[in-house]
């Protein structure tokens, strides 16, 4: 017994290891090893399966979650391996696991609002709602849950969501820092926003903006000057080929296809435009193509240093395509036409045209006041600092349209470049033209002739997960009041006009 307890931990010291030296091989023999050995981790098969998933080994860390969830007691801990089952692209498993255990969920707290945000990302807001409701009798004061329900209430609902939301407000002013306070805040700015009380309405997200700049930590700012040097010093090897390489020496796959767009610029919406219409499927935004990157040249975040691209050659640019490759066929995702849309994308074009020289590049933009304040009263994940911060969204929203400018204009990269509005305003027109480029880029002369308006109208149900921080609004018909802000309050406009 003490010979096989020695093995187990010795195995977790050389995972670390593997993990830190950015050894994909390693870390999936012994990850297998650790399965094969039917290791009594625990809760500690979720960190083992985090250090899996961080590689793209996606199918080894969905045993581990297998293993986390026969070993784990928990609810928390099974909270935590269903959540990562969804990030493995896993989501209707994940809900049907719950759907299982039926009285156990029932009965906790943190499986209940877990069921309504699978739910959520799959669609089914009315089962949604209901588990949210069940969480609100046990903890009426849950931030996260009220604010889920807030970005799927209409008028009416908002009206009523809002007064239990008033009644509530004097003991949160009074709660300690958090999250959940945050999403409390977030909650209420949407019901009132949604009420027309639009000065109101910022004056909670602004309570929400400052709780989540209180407890984030310091955020770590991208060096957008990497990308002018990229161009700068590496021109011929960002935009040239070598002369005798071709996407067809790096795989017999379709180039795939990567959306290029800041938050709230549309990205899901083109999107679900793409796969409703062709035959493509999407990998979402797991970063793909920077963790192939990264496990080719084995170096964490190779693609923030400089030079990086010069290290590309034809044999490093085989390797990094057949890993992305890998990647989302390890996701789920092995169709020959691939949709990315990871918020890296726009900063990583020049990275991703020297691998993929036929891949197909797909630009979003919005009209900037808008896209400012759609991000502004959006709930984040934690990862997004910047977001909580007006000076800071003028910054990133300053720095990154001057990349896709750039792109824009492009003749080596040559995307297809779609304004959000003008999209919402002429849905089938704009449909079939983005469409159509899509065949084109590809070779084939097919024109469109059934076009899906995404992503569900006249009763049509959709399944498919969507995981981004507006799931809700990325599954109604489109509308050019969605791409239009009529609702912008002044203060917020007058604060983001002034910043220079």
């Amino acid at each position: 017994m003490l010979g096989f307890f020695f093995t187990m931990n010795h195995l977790l010291q050389k995972l670390v290891s593997a993990s830190k030296s950015v050894n994909k091989s390693q870390v999936e023999a012994i990850v297998s090893d650790l399965i094969n050995l039917q290791a009594p981790l625990q809760e500690r098969w979720v960190g083992v399966g985090q250090i899996a998933k961080s590689f793209g080994s996606y199918r080894l860390a969905k045993r581990c979650i297998e293993k986390a969830l026969e070993q784990s007691q928990s609810d928390q801990m099974v909270a935590q391996a269903l959540g990562m089952l969804s990030d493995l692209g896993k989501t209707e498993l994940a809900y049907e696991y719950l759907q299982s255990i039926g009285n156990r969920v029932s009965s906790s707290v943190v499986l209940l609002h877990l069921k309504g945000v699978l739910a959520y990302q799959l669609g089914y807001f009315t089962q949604a709602k209901q588990s949210l409701r069940e969480v609100l009798i046990k903890v009426p004061t849950s931030g996260e849950t009220l604010h889920l329900l807030s970005t799927m209430s209409d008028t009416e609902e908002a009206k009523e969501l809002q007064k239990e939301l008033d009644t509530l407000l004097s003991s949160m002013d009074k709660a300690p820092l958090s999250v959940s306070k945050a999403c409390f805040y977030n909650a209420l700015g949407n019901t009132y926003l949604k009420t027309s009380e639009v000065v109101t309405a910022y004056q909670y997200f602004e309570k929400c903006a400052e709780t989540m700049r209180a407890i984030s930590p310091k955020d770590k700012s991208f060096d957008y000057s990497l990308i002018e040097d990229w161009r700068n010093e590496n021109v011929e090897c960002a935009e040239v080929k070598p002369s005798n390489f071709t996407d067809e020496s790096v795989s017999t796959k379709s180039s795939p296809i990567f959306i290029l767009g800041i938050p709230r610029t549309g990205t899901t919406l083109v999107e679900q435009v793409i796969i409703q219409n062709t035959e493509a499927q999407s990998v979402g935004e797991i970063d793909a193509f920077p963790m192939a990157v990264d496990n080719v040249l084995k170096t964490k975040n190779a693609l923030e240093r400089l030079k990086t691209l010069a290290l590309l050659d034809e044999e490093k640019c085989s390797m990094i395509a057949d890993e992305y490759f890998k990647i989302c066929s390890e996701y789920g995702v092995s169709n020959a036409l691939i949709v990315d849309k990871s918020l890296s994308n726009l900063r990583y074009a020049y990275a991703i045209k020297h691998v993929f020289n036929k891949a197909i590049f797909v630009v979003t933009k919005r009209n900037e006041i808008d896209n400012a304040w759609s991000i502004f009263k959006t709930q984040f994940s934690n990862s997004l600092h910047w977001s909580w911060d007006i000076r800071k969204i003028k910054s990133f929203i300053d720095n990154e349209s001057r990349l896709a400018k750039i792109l824009a204009n492009s003749k080596e990269v040559a995307p297809i470049v779609i304004q959000l509005e003008t999209l919402q305003d002429q849905p089938q027109e704009k449909i079939k033209q983005v469409i159509n480029r899509v065949y084109q880029k590809q070779g084939a002369t097919r024109e469109t002739e059934l076009l899906s308006l995404p992503p569900y109208e006249a009763g049509k149900v959709d399944t498919t997960a969507v995981r981004t921080a507006s799931m809700y609004q990325a599954r109604q018909p489109i509308s050019s009041d969605h791409a239009h802000s009529k609702n912008i309050p002044p203060k917020f406009e007058k604060t983001y006009s002034e910043i220079h």
